[in-house]
């Protein structure tokens, strides 16, 4: 599996994200499908990268 890494250089960014990705994540199975951080540092974080996939009805 390859990763992404997203980057941004202000101040407590990339922490609010993290926390906010986990926040909803803890919504568990009920809630909406949410990419897993795999890595971060202050100014950057890694998600596993998505294969592009044609919608579905569902």
């Amino acid at each position: 599996m390859s990763a992404f890494r997203k980057t941004d250089s202000r101040p407590g960014r990339i922490a609010y994200e993290v926390a906010g990705l986990a926040w909803l994540a803890a919504a568990g199975p009920s809630g909406a499908p949410v990419v897993p951080v795999l890595a971060h540092g202050p100014t950057w974080l890694e998600e596993p990268r998505l294969r592009a996939a044609a919608p579905t009805a569902g």
